[in-house]
């Protein structure tokens, strides 16, 4: 089995090619099995990370906060 641990498919470069849909389908094609998507932005991705998640059966999403975002105690 072949798993994309990390990928944002969200990301607007992905749009000129068919969108996420697009993406997860040629993945698949290309012996993927599985996904995990990254949400970088709770408020403003995670609604449509969460939603895409939901709709394939092999997909899966994260949340996550990278290092130069975070807040230094």
């Amino acid at each position: 089995m072949y798993v994309d641990s990390h990928c944002h498919l969200i990301h607007n470069r992905f749009q000129n090619i068919g969108g996420a849909e697009q993406v997860i389908s040629n993945a698949h094609n290309a012996g993927i099995d599985a996904m995990l998507t990254v949400c970088c932005d709770i408020h403003d991705e995670f609604p449509r990370v969460l939603e895409l998640a939901r709709s394939y059966d092999n997909l899966w999403c994260t949340i996550v906060t990278h290092p130069h975002d975070a807040s230094l105690p």
